[in-house]
């Protein structure tokens, strides 16, 4: 069954009609858009909640399931590039360029998209903000924000368990169990303690000699410690360390048309007759310390391990006027990385690739929020961040079949990055009448980067730095060793934003909003030889206005929320492979337009039967962009090199339509035992995964289905569940690119159809 547009509008507008008179009102969702506890329907953004007790119904562990939930908001979490898209802002495949939806966990800004690919652990909630939040939030929001609340201590003692087993429909099964423990420890401190282990077979047949693709191992803890100081004082500490070893290949080889690849797939089949194009769920490896093909380097094999870690001080104080906050945050990651490169292991891995990253973090904010009374209130604050980011990207490269060449090399990269960031911000609310209310805010950034880049080639398996002069000349491609330290960029940017809203009546307001967001320029991972290449890219700017319009009706069983946006991007960021390099290009491509509209809504049927969904349009697109980079198909048709013009062209991961439609029905069943039936369907329309926007990186439409069962006790503390995942079985790429220097695309595809049963008990 295929779900088109036309049918999420009817189900959408049907579901929003009308109340039924048996039916209660709406549970409230309380977000924190603002930096204050409001509701939902009182906060004049675009936002989108999904609650901790929904993700743990519907099997959701990660954010890119969260994505499925949510229109105009796509998460690529790949392990390779891990990104995450806004209406159509995103990063790109590139590691230095700053992430353009700002993600916050507990108040505290995570710098890095590699921090995403941990999953989620005792989750309180989580909220998708759409649009420039560049005065609360400040740093790298310019498209929006994720907020992640995870579980506070309590009053009293709890905690809880749950145990989760299940199996994918290609190969591999796996399993989970994640708990938590909350309460007084002594007088005036409470405590929490989460813990979660997850384990995973793989779901990505490899029909070689080597592991599944998707094998994970993943450990989770957090400690948080609620101190009360004095009558009006509390110190929250917060540890937190997560943990994966993943091993095995996820990325498929897609070849590019036969017409410009004549014998590529005969190729492929040499070395893995069972070999087959299109993206699906089975791979080609080999990992043997022996290996059956010439030029595979022995006992190599794709994996990752990875380490994060944060220790976060969060000191409040209550004054008469208002509340006064300091978070200090220090946080940590490393990661070993093992890939393919190229052809993702089918020819026998010629080209592998290390990468070695450590990151390091401290932050500090210092906000004043005064208290909600009279005409007005308001938010001012101060934030710096201290970072620095270092890689070693060891790769090995054979030509044994080269005559003359050198059996092995190893091609070195060093990439060093340090960022110093110094921001005001504030925000005024002035009440003029009793319906109307102005927002004023603004937020002032410095920010200062020192970078270093080398690369230089040495014999393989020999200790960094024993250097050889290997000039690329025949020998593929491979670029000219260049050093380019101690380059430095200044820059500080004023971003304001006002926002009126006016309450038709208790439970109607209507929402305008110009806001501008800001990201910071950079240097490319990546830097070619030549002595005048420009490695700088210019700061991104968002002019964004956005109108809506939130309400609840028919006694407030019904709710409905709408939002219109139009945002000119100047400057934007694009990072795309180089055709025919090994390289990836950072480049201003000029300006940039994405615009459309936003619904989503709930009506409490009866008492006991919930629907609701979401649907957005979007229209993102280039304003211009003379210079951008070629397919491969068009670089080979130019040897001389080429460019395109993607003027008008779209986007990526801006898929045109994207709705959900969900139902919820419980119901008591024998002994007071209640019944939980829930189940969604979701609709995305085609869009690229790449700038060149190569077919290879093309992605049609798709739809994705998933069901849940959960008995629960009458006191609620056993519950059963049994939770089926993309029900259809349907494949699409998560994350995609054109092979640097091939004619191969190589594409990641989501998780395949998956059942598990969960088993949770409360105390």
């Amino acid at each position: 069954m295929i779900v088109k547009r036309s049918q999420i509008f009817t189900g959408l507008c049907l579901a929003l009609s009308a109340g039924t008179a048996s039916a209660q009102m709406l549970e409230e969702i309380i977000v924190t858009a603002t930096q204050r506890q409001e509701s939902l329907q009182d906060v004049p953004v675009s936002v989108a909640a999904v609650t901790g007790e929904t993700m743990a119904n519907m099997g959701v562990v990660d954010i890119e399931e969260v994505a499925l939930y949510v229109p105009n908001f796509e998460a690529s979490i790949s392990t390779i590039l891990p990104n995450l898209y806004v209406r159509g802002l995103g990063t790109g495949t590139s590691h230095s360029i700053e992430q353009p939806v700002g993600r916050f966990v507990d108040d505290v800004y995570i710098g890095r998209g590699a921090a995403s690919l941990l999953s989620f652990m005792d989750t309180a909630s989580v909220e998708i903000l759409r649009g420039p939040q560049g005065t609360l939030f400040g740093k790298n929001t310019l498209a929006g924000a994720m907020i992640i609340r995870s579980g506070a201590p309590t009053d009293t003692l709890e905690g809880g368990v749950r145990v989760n087993y299940g199996t994918y429909e290609t190969t591999g099964n796996f399993g989970d169990v994640e708990g938590y423990v909350s309460g007084p420890l002594t007088d005036g401190i409470r405590g929490r303690l989460a813990l979660r282990y997850a384990d995973s077979d793989g779901y990505i047949e490899n029909r070689l000699n080597g592991p599944d693709g998707g094998e994970r191992e993943d450990i989770g803890v957090r400690l948080r410690l609620d101190v009360d100081l004095g009558e009006n004082t509390m110190a929250e500490i917060k540890y937190e360390y997560g943990e994966l070893d993943a091993q095995g290949n996820t990325s498929n080889r897609i070849v590019a048309p036969p017409e410009s690849n004549p014998g590529l797939a005969d190729a492929f089949r040499f070395f893995s007759p069972g070999w087959n194009e299109g993206l699906d769920w089975t791979t080609d490896y080999t990992c043997a310390d022996d290996p059956p093909v010439e030029h595979n380097l022995p006992g190599f094999c794709p994996q990752r391990d990875q380490e994060v870690e944060a220790t976060v001080l969060r000191i409040t104080h209550d004054f008469d006027a208002g509340e006064f906050l300091s978070i200090t945050a220090y946080q940590t990651y490393e990661f070993e990385d093992m890939f393919y490169a190229i052809d993702m292991g089918i020819a026998g891995g010629a080209y592998n690739a290390f990468r070695d990253e450590e990151f390091e973090s401290l932050t500090q904010e210092f906000r004043f929020t005064s208290e909600v009374n009279g005409k007005s209130d308001y938010i001012i604050g101060i934030y710096l961040e201290d970072t620095d980011l270092e890689r070693n990207s060891p790769t090995d490269i054979d030509f044994n079949d080269i005559p003359g060449a050198p059996l092995a090399i190893q091609q070195v990269e060093y990439f060093d990055q340090n960022t110093q960031t110094f921001a005001i911000f504030g925000q005024f609310r002035c009440r003029f009448t009793d319906r109307l209310t102005a927002t004023f805010g603004g937020r002032y950034t410095t920010e200062e980067k020192e970078y270093d880049f080398e690369r230089y080639y040495q014999p393989f398996g020999s200790p960094y730095d024993q250097r050889i002069d290997f000039p690329p000349g025949p020998f593929g491609p491979l670029e000219a060793a260049v050093a380019r330290p101690n380059e430095s960029r200044d820059e500080d940017r004023f971003t304001p934003s006002l926002n009126v809203q006016y309450d038709i009546s208790d439970t109607v307001m209507v929402y305008a909003t110009a806001s501008q967001g800001y990201k910071a320029g950079g240097f490319s991972d990546r830097v070619a030889a030549e002595p005048d290449f420009e490695i700088q890219f210019e700061e991104e700017l968002n002019n964004s206005i956005e109108v809506g319009m939130k309400g609840l009706f028919a006694d407030s069983r019904l709710e409905l929320n709408v939002a219109l946006f139009h945002m000119q991007i100047e400057d934007l960021q694009v990072s795309s492979s180089v055709p025919g390099t090994v390289a990836f290009q950072v480049q201003n491509a000029a300006d940039a337009i994405s615009q459309g509209v936003e619904i989503d809504g709930r009506w409490s049927v009866t008492d006991n039967f919930l629907i609701g969904g979401n649907l957005a349009y979007l229209d993102a697109y280039y304003d211009s962009f003379p210079d951008a980079p070629c397919t491969p198909g068009q670089a080979a048709a130019s040897p001389d090199g080429c460019t395109q013009d993607l003027e008008d062209e779209t986007l990526i991961f801006a898929p045109e339509w994207k709705g959900t439609l969900f139902a919820e029905y419980h119901t008591l069943v024998g002994n007071g035992w209640e019944l939980l039936l829930r189940g969604d369907a979701t609709y995305s329309d085609d869009y690229y995964t790449e700038t060149p926007l190569a077919p290879g990186t093309f992605q049609e439409e798709y739809e994705v289905y998933n069901a849940a069962v959960w008995l629960s006790s009458p006191d609620n503390r056993v519950r059963l569940g049994l939770v089926g995942r993309n029900l259809s079985d349907e494949a699409y790429s998560r994350f995609g690119l054109a092979s640097p220097g091939s004619s191969i695309y190589l594409a990641e595809p989501n998780q395949p159809r998956r059942y598990s049963v969960a088993l949770q008990y409360n105390f």
